[in-house]
Parts: structure tokens; C-alpha cells; sequence
């Protein structure tokens, strides 16, 4: 019998499962024209994703969810959503009509960061 898993072994499948959620398929996984266009799109939100991380700053951009409610709830919902996405599908057309609910939400705040970043980049 399997006790299932517990929540140290889903914290430690919790980065793989999210990652493969929001960014996959990737552009070497294109298998057909549909999955071309998912694979664009991860590569935007990589792309976005990046901006974020390198130009406004990991501690920057934690400051800037945590003061302005709607990233704070987009980043949780995005991150749980895409959890349990990202573990419980392995099909990549699945996946890309399971992630249509959680993506507008982290692209909003992914331009939000970007926004506030820059415009406090600037009054400097």
C-alpha cells in the first residue's frame, strides 16, 4: 500500500511543477504548429520573467508585490495554480489549456513589477 505523498516530498516536486506550468513547452519540445505558439509564448513569459529578475532585482521586486495587493494575490494565485497544474499534467496539450486561467494574472503583475520598478528607477 502507498501512504501517499506528504508535504516534504511535494515541496520538493513544488519548483519542478510550477516551472514546467508557466514556462513549457519549450522551443526544443515543438512538436506542431499549436505547440510552436505555446512554446513562443513561454519564451516571452521567460523573457518577461528575466526583466524582472535581472533589471528591477529579486528583493526590488518582493518590495514592489508586497506594497501593491493585486501582484501580491496574481503571484499567489499564479504560484498555487500553477502547482497544481504543473503536478498533476504531463500532456502538453493539456497543460496548455490548464495554464489559461493563471497566465494573465502572472503576466499582469510580471508588467506591474516592471512598471513600479522603472517608475521608482526614475525618481531617482
Amino acid at each position: 500500500m502507498t501512504e501517499g505523498m506528504g508535504p516534504a516530498q511535494l515541496l520538493r516536486i513544488a519548483p519542478i511543477a510550477i516551472v514546467t506550468a508557466i514556462f513549457r513547452p519549450f522551443l526544443f519540445e515543438v512538436r506542431n504548429p499549436l505547440m510552436l505558439l505555446s512554446a513562443l509564448e513561454g519564451t516571452y513569459i521567460i523573457y518577461l520573467f528575466g526583466l524582472v529578475i535581472f533589471k528591477i532585482g529579486v528583493a526590488k521586486s518582493f518590495r514592489i508585490a508586497a506594497g501593491t495587493p493585486f501582484v501580491l494575490f496574481s503571484l499567489i494565485f499564479t504560484l498555487v495554480f500553477a502547482f497544481a497544474v504543473g503536478f498533476s499534467t504531463s500532456n502538453f496539450g493539456t497543460l496548455m489549456r490548464y495554464k489559461i486561467p493563471f497566465v494573465p494574472f502572472f503576466m499582469a503583475s510580471l508588467f506591474i513589477i516592471i512598471y513600479i520598478g522603472k517608475m521608482k528607477a526614475s525618481r531617482k
